[in-house]
């Protein structure tokens, strides 16, 4: 029963997307936001939005893992708070899809609080026979869940992936969540037009490249410890790497080759 509803409510599995980012985090990177006012402020207000951009390759989707890490290990330690996340990926259409997104966080909030799961099994044995949910139907149920919940965090990675056509209905999803109380809302993406005039007056914070080169310093250094070649050289030419790593990525995550 459980399978079915999971899979009926959002065909969409997000876990896949965060265990792949995971792999390629290098512990210590992502503390420059995480630390930062501004998210702070995000995670510790009542209701809040916070639309977080950069330009391709500055790392944004590990940074998102690390930000679902953190809130993660946070409410862990509290009482009644929850944590749910999608990433949007252009390989997979199910994940830029509203209904998928609303779908599996209403799945995420039944595993993480066992007292609304009998509300989400409700909704299915009535609906199900209709077909696939409507996105009205799962706002209408998240909005009654938000009522046995004292707080929602909510992360969306990659919002830029989803197809111009289905991008126009995830945007309209997310504003519309944005206006939800009880949820805390970070969305990570490029900064694409038509995002920031959707999201236009809502607050935003662009990730600069001076907030990325520790993170960059950190993740050249790790790989050349890596490379068997770079690792016998002395500091001094690791240093010299390293600092030409930073200044020629202009603030991108980079690769370091290996011979």
């Amino acid at each position: 029963m459980q399978n079915r509803i999971r899979d009926w409510l959002s065909l969409a599995d997000p876990q896949s997307n965060h265990l792949a980012a995971r792999k390629l985090y290098q512990y210590g990177t992502g503390r420059w936001f995480t630390e930062g006012k501004e998210f702070q402020d995000w995670l510790k207000a009542d209701k809040s939005f916070l639309w977080l951009y950069g330009i391709p390759g500055a790392g944004k989707t590990i940074l998102s893992s690390t930000v679902i890490e953190h809130v993660s290990a946070k409410f862990a330690k509290e009482q009644g708070p929850i944590l749910a996340y999608f990433y949007c990926d252009f390989r997979q259409v199910s994940k830029q899809i509203s209904t998928n997104l609303i779908g599996s966080i209403i799945w995420q909030i039944a595993n993480q609080n066992p007292s609304v799961s009998q509300d989400v099994q409700d909704f299915f044995s009535v609906k199900f026979q209709d077909g696939p949910p409507k996105l009205s139907n799962l706002l209408n149920l998240l909005r009654h869940l938000l009522r046995r919940i004292p707080k929602l965090a909510i992360v969306v990675d990659a919002l830029d992936e989803c197809t111009d056509s289905l991008q126009v209905v995830m945007l309209e999803t997310l504003s519309r969540l944005s206006g939800i109380n009880k949820v805390n809302l970070l969305v990570v993406s490029r900064d694409h037009l038509n995002i920031k005039l959707q999201f236009e007056g809502l607050p935003s914070l662009g990730i600069q490249k001076k907030d990325v080169a520790k993170d960059i310093e950190l993740y050249a250094a790790h790989e050349i410890e890596r490379n068997g070649k770079l690792k016998r050289q002395s500091s001094y030419i690791k240093r010299q790497i390293v600092d030409a790593l930073i200044k020629g990525a202009l603030g991108m995550c980079v690769m370091v080759p290996t011979p």
